[in-house]
């Protein structure tokens, strides 16, 4: 029957004042707890959250092997845990905390020994195979956004200013959402948990061969750790190594006590709180309070091991989507979804901001071409029978209708009855001052306005008068024409046309 063996190293590394990593390695759970928030309230969080899950589980060996919802529902209790921690004390406000584990799963149908991971921000799993390394959890946090976005490389993500922004966190919200992943233990595979600060110095090519290169756990545990120390350790590095054998358990942790400010006794209170629904005395081993390091010797093959969880430190530089909170009505604090800080949020507004100029400009653009269109030409027509100047479209175009402009001074009843059909037919032009000038024309066309012809046709009339001289006068309606004959006239005596009955003759406009 398979078995586990297992390794596991924290350090503060090169950087950070203190460590704030947890680390439990306890069948039947084995988990890395990252923490976050201000100084001490980060190693609070995940040393919380690891105790709380713990022995939520009822560690003790194989016969406590939990069903992979018993896990969930563990990991639901540590969150809610480190929430109410963080709402009732002022100096942990804001605390928060990663979650990755693996677990044994109960074997309730004979299938054989079956492990489950889950995890809960960037802290990572991964498993070693013979075919390779391979990342079983997602990281919830900004860069793994930007990755799968596509909007950054996995290798600018390593190195991004803001890669330290989880979007998923226990103890930020009163529930969670956990990643799960369920698998059979194949003995061969090597399981490894860590904080994000191995995998911040440390490619998976590099992570890949110290795991096939040290064939002891803790071994290789431990050298990842120093790789980790020697590129610079930017953060605290946790490491813990599971490899899955033929038979028998038993390992070791060598991780920092706890610090003193959270006791066991504080843990189980906590725990058995009315809260969070659990009740009884935990079976919890003793956790050393002074400092130095701590280990459990390896056990016995077959013999489940009784360790405890440690936790190191407080990780200043992380941060997490943490909920502001207001005073309610009753004077509790209110928590709102918590919002991704980061560059993203500029971004975002920026794009958003383009957008919306961009989609007003598309706007303002079309409404003008539109209207333009319109407005282009102009067309002389009635309106309520009088000659009238339009602008515009005749049929209009969408919401531009046609706009009277000017009334020229006719009517229909000055028009014959042609003119006016050309009229109602409307008349285009393509400027004022064409339609302008047509009008004068109209006006003046006898043709169109019948009161404009004259009835008469013209006639001649010749007068002699007694000097000699002979007078013509044309009579009409269009020209009078007047002939001076030759011949001898009075001297200073003028010609004075006349018509046929002695009146003065008449002359007609063009």
């Amino acid at each position: 029957m398979a078995g586990l063996r297992w390794g596991a190293t924290s350090d503060v590394g090169r950087v950070r004042p203190v460590n704030q990593d947890s680390v439990l390695a306890e069948l039947p759970l084995f988990a890395v707890a990252d923490g976050m928030g201000g100084h001490a309230a980060g190693e609070v969080a995940s040393q919380l959250a690891l105790g709380v899950a713990r022995m939520h589980l009822g560690g003790g060996g194989r016969s406590g092997s939990p069903t992979l919802d018993g896990l969930v529902d563990a990991v639901a209790v540590a969150n809610r845990a480190v929430f109410e921690q963080a709402r009732q004390r002022p100096e942990l406000r804001g605390m928060g905390t990663t979650f990755c584990a693996l677990s044994l799963l109960a074997d309730t149908a004979g299938q054989g020994l079956r492990l489950a991971v889950v995890n809960v921000g960037d802290s990572r799993g991964y498993v070693l195979t013979a075919d390779g390394l391979h990342q079983l959890t997602r990281d919830h946090s900004y860069v793994e956004d930007l990755v799968e976005a596509g909007e950054i490389t996995p290798a600018e993500a390593r190195s991004h200013p803001q890669r330290h922004i989880v979007t998923r966190a226990l103890g930020v919200e009163p529930n969670v959402l956990v990643d799960t992943w369920e698998r059979p233990a194949t003995p061969g595979e090597r399981y490894l948990l860590c904080s994000d600060g191995l995998t911040n110095e440390l490619d998976d090519s590099e992570i890949e061969t110290a795991l096939r290169t040290r064939p002891s756990p803790q071994d290789a545990a431990d050298d990842l750790v120093q790789q980790a120390n020697a590129r610079g350790a930017r953060d605290n590095v946790s490491v813990l190594v599971i490899d899955v054998v033929a038979d028998g358990y038993g390992g070791r942790i060598e991780v920092p006590a706890p610090p003193a400010g959270m006791a066991p006794d504080d843990l189980r209170m906590l725990a058995n709180g009315p809260a969070l629904g659990l009740s009884g005395t935990p079976s919890w081993a003793d956790i050393e309070t002074a400092g130095g390091d701590q280990t459990a010797d390896a056990l016995r093959a077959g013999d489940p091991p009784t360790g405890s969880p440690a936790a190191v430190g407080t990780d200043a530089g992380r941060a997490t989507s943490t909920p502001a909170t207001t005073p309610g009505r009753e004077g509790a604090p209110r928590r709102r979804r918590p919002r991704r800080a980061g560059p993203s949020t500029t971004r975002t507004v920026v794009r958003n901001a383009a957008f919306v100029v961009v989609l007003l400009g598309i706007l303002v653009f079309a409404y003008g071409s539109v209207r333009a269109y319109g407005r282009a030409g102009w067309y002389v027509t009635f309106r309520s029978d009088q000659v009238t100047l339009y602008r515009g479209k005749p049929e209009g175009v969408l919401w531009v209708k046609p706009q009277a402009v000017a009334g020229y001074p006719l009517s229909r009843r000055d028009l014959t009855a042609e003119w006016a059909t050309k009229l109602d037919a409307r008349i285009p032009f393509t400027t004022r001052a064409a339609a302008d000038r047509w009008f004068t024309l109209l006006a003046a066309n006898p043709d169109a306005i019948p009161h404009l012809a004259t009835a008469t046709t013209p006639t001649t009339t010749t007068t002699t008068t007694p000097g000699g001289a002979t007078t013509t006068t044309a009579t009409g309606a269009t020209a009078t024409a007047t002939t001076q004959a030759t011949g001898a006239a009075t001297p200073g005596t003028a010609a004075t046309p006349t018509t046929a009955t002695g009146e003065p003759p008449s002359t007609a406009a063009p």
